[in-house]
C-alpha cells in the first residue's frame, strides 16, 4: 500500500515537471513571436522617421525655409525622404533584418 502511494507521487511529480516544461516551451515560442513582431514594427517606424521629421520641420511657419522659394524644393524634399528610406530599407535589408 505504501509502495504505490509513493509511486504515485513521483508519478504526479513526473507529470509536473512535464508539465511546466511544456509551458516554458509555449512561452519561449511566444516571446520569440511578439520579439520578431517587435523588430519587424521597429523597423517600419524607423522607415517612416525620416519622412515624419522632415514634415514636421517643413511643417512649422517660419519666414526664412530653405528650398521655400526654390521651385524645385518641394521635390528635392520629397527626393530626399525617399533617399533616405530607401538607404535605411538597403542597410536592414543587407544586415538581413528583413
Amino acid at each position: 500500500m505504501l509502495f504505490h502511494v509513493i509511486r504515485l507521487s513521483e508519478t504526479a511529480d513526473t507529470y509536473r515537471e512535464m508539465m511546466d516544461t511544456v509551458l516554458d516551451v509555449y512561452l519561449s515560442s511566444v516571446s520569440n513571436r511578439l520579439n520578431e513582431i517587435v523588430k519587424t514594427l521597429t523597423i517600419v517606424t524607423a522607415l517612416f522617421m525620416p519622412a515624419s521629421v522632415i514634415a514636421a520641420i517643413y511643417g512649422m511657419n517660419f519666414d526664412h525655409m530653405p528650398g521655400a522659394d526654390n521651385p524645385w524644393g518641394f521635390h528635392v524634399v520629397i527626393l530626399s525622404v525617399l533617399l533616405i528610406s530607401a538607404l535605411l530599407l538597403w542597410i536592414f535589408k543587407r544586415r538581413k533584418w528583413i
